[in-house]
């Protein structure tokens, strides 16, 4: 097995009820663009949406077990590493990034995640 890299695992485990969080995009609860050109910017409004999906549904980014990281432009990884590895702690979700046209020309990244729910969660 692969060592783990910075924030994020080869692989992980999971028992228990999964969540599956659609797409998620640089929108602020209104549906505006946040950080237009900033990346970074843009990978902090993206994680804190799946914080609130999350929350919604009685967990936490702790939570997380699979990323599916969409980059509108390679030279865009290290900022979204940045942000990704700010937000999340060990374990690290398993993780993926692809290098893809975005519904939204002015998105940096959208990510797909999934969650292993804690026990009691709904």
């Amino acid at each position: 097995m692969t060592a783990a890299k910075p924030s994020y695992a080869p692989a992980r485990l999971v028992v228990g009820q999964l969540l599956l969080l659609a797409g998620q995009g640089p929108l602020d609860v209104e549906g505006r663009l946040v950080g237009e050109g900033d990346t970074e910017a843009q990978a902090a409004q993206v994680f804190a949406n799946i914080a609130e999906v999350l929350t919604a549904h009685g967990a936490g980014l702790a939570d997380l077990v699979r990323l599916t990281i969409f980059v509108a432009d390679r030279a865009d990884i290290p900022a979204v590493q940045a942000v990704r590895a700010r937000l999340l702690a060990p374990p690290y979700p398993a993780a993926t990034i692809v290098v893809a046209g975005l519904i939204d020309p002015a998105w940096r990244l959208e990510v797909e995640a999934t969650a292993a729910l804690p026990q009691g969660s709904r």
